[in-house]
């Protein structure tokens, strides 16, 4: 224990101070590979997996070994019970699903546990019971309904009983995790509930999930709204070399509840060809305008390309030294496939390893095409007046 809680600090500070050390990590899965990870209790292996989360890890063996610990000293695969566990147990198990959702992995049997042990308790009637005498543990119960959600659990059958008795116990005005509460709404509301009889949603639940989705107060809970001087750039060079290439585009538009960093209009001139989005949101509706000068929004109809910059910060990394979009990043995503929009995505990393005009040209033109969006490159080239949200970052192309 005294090990591992030493292990819990030195990553606690890593996460603070965004520090890495492969050396170190690499130290970590050789303790994992002795099985230090079979010994260690349920309160240290929740301030482990919360501390490999705030270094933003990726390596399965890591915390795979951790997960199977996980499964097992929560009761293994038969599940648990609600009044048959303690709150210190159950707020230990919604911290090591929520780290578990942020680094994307999904240990199956884990989950499945998870999501079979709330569907009996919803079925039985307990989970009602319990949220009634146990409000406190609404917001650790939504927690963990959200990494199954991130996880694909919404999908699955009995899923909506386990959301019924949970929405009907949460207090939509309390803020404590306004992100995780619209991700839950917008994910059940555009993937669950078309394949449910109406009668399996209450108009309780659906009423509240509607005003979380349309409350001004969440319109923007998606949005990286703040100044970020790279982001800004990066839009920039980015519209710099859609102009070499003659594809329309519009930056920072509007895709309410969100902002697409560049919406490439397609369905004009033909030379933008994508896949087939998937439908939208039922009672949402994405807003077009942006603020990008005189760009044209695709048609009414056409299909909506969206390229979105994943900051460092919201970026996993394995012990090979690569990177991959976070739990943040795909809630935008998600959020915005749901409203029609085909996403492509540009690591930080990624564009700053990159240093010509070529280079960073072919990260954009791969990054569409891994989208399912072809684009043929044009001669010649034109200007692009940007909005004045894209202001203030030296053009790549002026030799930054």
């Amino acid at each position: 224990s005294e090990g591992i809680r030493s292990w819990v600090s030195i990553f606690r500070a890593y996460g603070v101070l965004d520090f890495w050390d492969s050396g170190i990590l690499e130290m970590v899965r050789d303790v994992v590979r002795n099985g230090i990870a079979q010994q260690v209790d349920v309160l240290y292996l929740s301030g482990f997996l919360i501390s490999l989360q705030r270094i933003r890890l990726r390596d399965e063996e890591i915390l795979g070994a951790f997960a199977e610990r996980a499964l097992e000293v929560l009761g293994g695969p038969q599940g648990f019970r609600l009044r048959e566990t303690s709150q210190n147990r159950l707020r230990c198990t919604r911290n090591m699903m929520a780290a578990l959702a942020s680094c994307k992995f999904f240990h199956t049997g884990l989950f499945e546990m998870v999501h079979r042990s709330l569907l009996q308790e919803a079925r039985s009637g307990d989970l009602s019971a319990y949220l009634t005498a146990h409000p406190y543990s609404v917001q650790t119960l939504t927690q963990m309904a959200w990494a199954l959600t991130m996880g694909g659990f919404h999908m699955t059958e009995g899923f909506h009983e386990i959301s019924r008795e949970l929405w009907r116990h949460i207090d939509i005005t309390d803020r404590t995790y306004p992100r995780r509460l619209f991700t839950l709404a917008d994910a059940f509301w555009a993937e669950t509930m078309p394949s449910l009889e109406e009668s399996a949603v209450c108009p309780e639940m659906k009423q509240k999930m509607y005003e979380v989705l349309t409350d001004e107060n969440n319109q923007r809970l998606l949005t990286r709204n703040q100044r970020h001087s790279r982001r800004e750039l990066f839009v920039e060079e980015l519209g710099e070399i859609l102009d070499r290439n003659s594809i329309s585009y519009t930056t920072f538009a509007d895709a309410n509840p969100l902002i697409v960093d560049v919406s490439i209009n397609v369905g004009g001139d033909g030379q933008t060809e994508t896949a087939a989005a998937s439908s939208s949101c039922e009672g949402q509706t994405a807003q077009e305008g942006g603020e990008a000068g005189e760009q044209q929004q695709p048609a009414e109809g056409a299909p909506k390309v969206a390229v979105q910059w994943v900051p460092s910060r919201w970026s996993l990394r394995d012990l090979d030294n690569s990177w991959y979009p976070g739990a943040n990043f795909v809630e935008i995503q998600r959020s915005l496939q749901r409203r029609g929009w085909t996403v492509a995505y540009v690591m930080e990393n990624e564009w700053t390893r990159r240093s010509s005009i070529q280079e960073r040209t072919r990260v954009v033109f791969d990054a569409l095409a891994e989208a399912g969006v072809e684009i043929e490159a044009a001669e010649g080239e034109r200007q692009h007046e940007f909005g004045r949200e894209a202001g203030g970052g030296k053009s790549f192309w002026a030799g930054g």
